[in-house]
């Protein structure tokens, strides 16, 4: 029928370092413009099907 079970990938958690530096980039750009927003490329690790 198509389902499968998995296992959930395990990944670390956050230090109070991320944290930190997480707040410190949501500060800096928090001002942006749209066009500045454009300029950025995101990336992400999940993969979809």
């Amino acid at each position: 029928m198509g389902l499968h079970s998995h296992r959930p990938v395990r990944v670390p958690m956050l230090t109070p370092v991320h944290c930190q530096k997480q707040q410190q980039c949501a500060r800096e750009h928090q001002n942006w413009t749209t066009e500045q927003w454009k300029k950025v490329a995101c990336s992400d690790e999940s993969h979809f099907l």
